[in-house]
């Protein structure tokens, strides 16, 4: 019955988004796809928000009847307003096709086009492969992403709950309404909500293809700058997962293009469907508010530039752009949990001593510009990196000739990178760089620091005469400066710069129309085979997602494809024995207090299809929770004051996060251990993954 709920509803909302993206009346298929995205983000959320409010976010068919009132508001207005006149259609695409078909086959530009467009059909078969038939792996998916969704939906709204992680509650909930709704909506297939970032991965591709057309450059060039970005090892290997970066981009880059649309056309309809880019995108995450710098770089001369055929931004229109911008906040961004947060701690980022560890708030200005400073050269390092490129025999070599200079360099400026100041407490800069595609710690590959950032310097310096891709060039170099100065580095910063790598397209665009000579040729073709090889390896031995069985260093990777559910739940995370302990002694609708000092993958406790109550009881902040009596198996670690001898160990000795038990409880008698469940569980056989390689 549930699929059936599911299946209206999925249809209804994408009837509604259709039509809706229809009305607006967009100028081609780029701005048609890329208004269809905005709509059907909004009619998600905003029905999300309210079935929370009456505690049935869980409910599928309070979900399927809000789909179908918003089917029968958007068919009136279609009928009223005579919708289905004009617009984008089918004419649009063939006159697309009847373009590539007429294009010169022979032509470098087109040369490229095939061998970056084969790599991304190849790239996205085997991604969209691992979403269909793989449990999600990834750890911060585990620890809040499907965490917090689980929850949410186990008490049926989006209220507050005592998490031990404060990414649970503390993070805004727009890319979270996301994932519930396609949860629900597919049958409660958790490796489903994976295709929330998939989608947002093409949606930035086509933004970017739509940012280089809009400032006047050609199908062939916009579409190679748009696949450069798609083959970046970051954006490959966060495809394929339920995190939200992409997502975040996605909305960013739809801004700044429905920005440049209302320069190149006018009307006031693209600076309202900017505004709302812009409210998703800080409902996202906060993060997002770090690349508001770039967008009012781009922004500012844009609206004033007089080299676009309409006029600068009037007085009406600007005061429509603040008027939508403050409504779609107060409707998308406030309610998304930064309302809840200030409330609940003074502050819509969360307590005083959380914005302390992560971020520089609160420091002096000498101490801010130094540590940025240094945060910035590691940024520079960390571009250096041959990411997914493991295990490529010869690539080790040639990263630690990378690692070499960089390090000699730094020594030169005086400038001690490992150091700690300027550092998040429990991650440190390491000049040793890893080779393998992880969505935890990859950044751009050989495209980044070959193509992307040459292209961005060009530009900016006036190498490359393009006096309205300047903005972009530049926003790009404010974005990793802006993030040094506010942030403290950790190495998992290069899923930020996937915003910075759509905003430098343009200026990547602009070089390769520029770059006419034989040498620049050749240089753009080699460097366009190293990215398609990395990308290719990138995919192929994903960190503990091997499409294939093969051995290096003497250890070998089995395929994630031969892997049982538990193992691949846990294939990035070889030294736990979580989701086998849990689904072995747990039954499936169990009671399951959790007291831990650290967060925990939680969203393995819920089991299967989400049948588990998880209680947590140590809050990030404030004091425990008591045990409650409806609890009946209890996980915990040596910090608990439930903390007893013959639990059943759950983590390796040396894991991380600290050594983790589980025991039946007795009423009555919480102390006391279950004689039901052995003392000692057998051992699996733990999966050796290649984070232990790493």
């Amino acid at each position: 019955m549930s699929m059936l709920w599911g299946g209206l509803s999925l249809l209804a909302l994408l009837a509604a988004a259709g039509l809706f993206a229809r009305l607006l009346r967009p100028r081609g298929v780029v701005e048609g796809g890329l208004a269809f995205a905005l709509v059907l983000s909004v009619l998600i959320v905003l029905p999300g928000y309210l079935l929370s409010a009456l505690t049935r976010l869980a409910d599928l068919r309070g979900w399927a009847l809000a789909d179908g009132g918003l089917l029968l508001v958007a068919v009136a207005l279609t009928a009223r307003l005579r919708g289905w006149r004009g617009g984008w259609g089918t004419a649009t695409l063939r006159a697309i096709e009847r373009r590539m078909r007429g294009a010169d086959r022979r032509s470098f530009c087109v040369r490229l086009l095939w061998l970056l467009g084969a790599t991304l059909a190849l790239t996205a078969l085997v991604n969209f492969a691992e979403i269909l038939l793989l449990e999600p792996g990834t750890p911060d998916v585990h620890q809040y992403h499907l965490a917090r969704v689980a929850y949410y939906l186990q008490q049926g709204s989006l209220r507050y709950f005592p998490a031990t992680f404060w990414a649970q509650v503390l993070h805004p909930k727009v890319a979270t309404l996301l994932l519930c709704y396609t949860y629900l909506a597919s049958g409660s297939l958790a490796p489903l909500t994976q295709l929330v970032q998939f989608l947002a991965y093409f949606a930035c591709l086509l933004t970017g293809y739509g940012l280089c057309r809009l400032l006047g450059y050609g199908r062939q060039v916009s579409l190679v700058a748009a696949l450069c970005f798609a083959l970046l090892t970051i954006c490959l290997v966060e495809a394929a997962t339920a995190q939200n970066d992409l997502l975040l981009a996605a909305y960013a880059g739809i801004a700044c293009y429905f920005l440049l649309a209302y320069r190149q056309w006018g009307g006031g309809t693209s600076l309202v469907l900017a505004a709302v880019a812009v409210a998703l995108g800080a409902g996202v995450k906060a993060t997002f508010f770090l690349v508001l710098p770039s967008l009012l770089c781009i922004a500012l001369p844009l609206l004033r530039a007089r080299r676009f055929p309409t006029p600068p931004l009037s007085a009406k229109h600007a005061l429509l752009l603040t008027a939508a911008l403050l409504l779609a906040i107060a409707i998308i961004t406030v309610p998304s949990g930064y309302g809840e947060n200030f409330r609940r701690f003074g502050h819509p980022f969360g307590p005083k001593a959380l914005r302390a560890e992560l971020s520089t708030e609160g420091g002096s200005p000498r101490v801010l510009a130094t540590n940025g400073l240094r945060n910035l050269a590691r940024c520079v390092v960390d571009f250096l990196t041959l990411d997914g490129y493991y295990p490529l025999p010869g690539a080790p070599a040639v990263q630690g000739a990378l690692t070499g200079v960089a390090r000699g360099a730094c020594t030169a400026l005086g400038l001690r990178l490992d150091s700690p100041p300027g550092v998040r407490p429990g991650f440190p800069f390491s000049y040793h760089k890893s080779l393998i595609a992880d969505e935890t710690l990859s950044g751009w590959g050989v495209l980044g620091f070959l193509l992307l950032w040459p292209a961005v310097w060009l530009v900016a310096l006036g190498g490359v005469r393009a006096p309205l891709v300047r903005p972009f060039a530049w926003a790009a170099v404010l974005h990793p400066l802006v993030l040094s100065l506010l942030v403290p580095y950790d190495p998992f910063h290069g899923r930020f710069f996937i915003v910075t790598a759509l905003v430098a397209l343009p200026a990547v665009a602009a070089c390769l129309a520029a770059w006419r000579g034989r040498l620049a040729r050749a240089y753009l073709g080699t460097v366009a085979v190293l990215g398609c090889l990395g990308a290719l390896t990138a995919v192929t031995f994903r960190l503990g997602t091997p499409l294939l069985t093969y051995s290096y260093a003497g250890v070998t990777y089995p395929s994630a494809f031969t892997l049982t559910r538990e193992q691949q739940l846990m294939r990035e995370c070889p030294k736990t024995r979580l989701a086998f302990i849990l689904e072995e002694v747990l039954p499936e609708r169990a009671v399951v207090a959790v007291d831990t000092q650290h967060a925990l993958p939680e969203y393995c406790f819920f089991g299967d299809r989400f049948t588990r109550r998880i209680i947590p009881l140590r809050p990030f902040t404030g004091p425990r929770h008591p045990l409650p009596p409806e609890a009946q198996y209890l996980i915990y670690d040596a910090t608990s004051p439930y903390a007893t001898p013959g639990g059943i160990l759950l983590t390796a000795e040396d894991y991380p996060l600290g050594v983790t038990y589980i025991r039946k409880l007795w009423h009555g008698h919480p102390g006391r251990v279950s004689h039901e469940l052995p003392a000692h569980a057998p051992s699996p056989r733990l999966l050796v993954g290649a984070r232990q390689a790493k």
